[in-house]
């Protein structure tokens, strides 16, 4: 998004007036009381029942899908015409999907409008730039297939920390 920042001009104030459910609230409490979350397996329970909490809202009334483990590639042209690509695999993906496409993998990344990156223990620093890559990197596959509406959602977390990331129809 040609955008150069520093990781703290990234870092915004706390917004305290999303807050998680009741159910969400007892599911980490549990958790966390029998769930160690030094390995990614243990941080994955954490992040897979957030993230079902979110698609599962009744606003979205079953028209999202959780991608595990989705991969992604977009190309790029610079200004002087150099041709770069970004690929790899995000954490998760999430977007509008038929119950039949979330079973035989056929979404198309058009239609995603969140990327969830699971933190490694270089926390927040590596795994925060490779978040906003890959939001960037779907930003930019929704403005290359004309969609009217390309904000996009990242998500970073090692399950105790969460940072999100938001790039506007600006790029910004």
């Amino acid at each position: 998004t040609k955008t150069k920042l520093s990781l703290k001009d990234w870092i915004v104030p706390e917004d305290t007036s999303v807050v998680p459910s009741d159910v969400l609230r007892q599911i980490f409490q549990k958790l966390g009381n029998v769930v160690s979350i030094y390995k990614e397996a243990g941080r994955r329970f954490f992040l897979n029942e957030f993230l079902v909490d979110i698609v599962s809202r009744e606003q979205f009334r079953n028209a999202l899908g959780i991608h595990p483990e989705y991969e992604f590639s977009v190309r790029a042209f610079s200004d002087a015409g150099e041709q770069s690509q970004l690929s790899g695999v995000a954490d998760y993906a999430i977007g509008r999907s038929e119950r039949s496409s979330r079973l035989s993998g056929k979404d198309p990344p058009k239609e995603f409008h969140l990327i969830v990156a699971e933190a490694k223990r270089d926390w927040p620093n590596e795994s925060f730039w490779q978040c906003v890559a890959q939001t960037a990197a779907l930003y930019k596959a929704r403005k290359d297939a004309g969609k009217k509406a390309c904000n996009v959602w990242g998500i970073l977390s090692n399950a105790e920390l969460w940072r999100f990331v938001h790039i506007d129809e600006t790029g910004q």
